[in-house]
């Protein structure tokens, strides 16, 4: 599970809000497929966009 709060201040400067950069992050940081990390970042962006 991805804690969004553990992304550093570098990681979400480099996605600069572009969800494939921000995919391609997690799936170094975090070591996992592209497509989970994908899910989770989309995932993500439809709740902040819900809200």
């Amino acid at each position: 599970m991805i804690v969004w709060d553990e992304l550093s201040l570098d990681e979400r400067l480099k996605s600069a809000g572009d969800a494939q950069k921000l995919t391609h992050l997690l799936q170094l940081r975090d070591d996992m497929p592209r497509e989970d990390a994908s899910k989770y970042v989309m995932g993500f962006c439809a709740r902040y966009r819900a809200s």
